[in-house]
């Protein structure tokens, strides 16, 4: 796509976080969002930078449901 598009790219859709250091390393993305990792881990900037454990046990039968079940339950890194 830098070939065709000079702006900000940001890459999406079920990336890992290995996946997002490459792409940003190679200059591939500008940014990467995330959704579900972002939902179960509210610190997820702070885990990346130190390496900390990424959760990935979101229950996504909560999701798009009335309440904050699935939404504010998830704890920060202990």
């Amino acid at each position: 796509m830098r070939q065709f598009y000079k702006g900000k790219l940001i890459a999406n859709d079920g990336v890992t976080i290995d996946e997002m250091k490459a792409l940003i390393s190679s200059n591939i993305a500008d940014a990467v969002a995330f959704g579900h990792l972002a939902m179960s881990n509210p610190d997820l900037p702070e885990r990346v930078l130190n390496n900390w454990k990424i959760d990935e046990s979101v229950d996504k039968s909560t999701w798009y449901s009335p309440g904050p079940k699935g939404y504010l339950d998830y704890l920060p890194y202990q």
